[in-house]
């Protein structure tokens, strides 16, 4: 995804008063190419069709890491299943939710992989 689809996905959040935006991710959801920010409270995505899904960080129950590339979070009765276009983006990703200190989900590795 080049730089102007970013930035265009970007506009289209709309970011709650005292949010900030720390980085975003070119990533697939369901399919669709898209964007994922991580907030300083929330993990927000938008695809071209310009809907959002956004989940707080302290919402999220469960992390699940299917492979190095490919995450599902789940929130309340939300799933969001994201692939990143590399490993490293991923880590990142992950890396920045970690650190969070609302973050308490549990973090289930796929079996072929060991523990997290």
């Amino acid at each position: 995804m080049d730089g102007a689809a970013i930035s265009a996905l970007r506009a289209e959040i709309s970011f709650l008063e005292g949010e900030t935006a720390f980085d975003g991710w070119a990533v697939q959801c369901g399919g669709k190419i898209g964007l994922v920010v991580m907030t300083s409270w929330r993990v927000v995505y938008v695809d071209f069709d310009r809907r959002p899904c956004a989940m707080p960080i302290a919402k999220i129950h469960r992390l699940r890491i299917e492979t190095p590339t490919k995450v599902e979070l789940l929130a309340w009765h939300q799933r969001l299943a994201l692939e990143f276009a590399s490993a490293s983006q991923c880590a990142a990703f992950l890396n920045v939710l970690r650190q969070d200190g609302a973050w308490q989900a549990e973090v289930l590795d796929a079996p072929d992989r060991g523990a997290a």
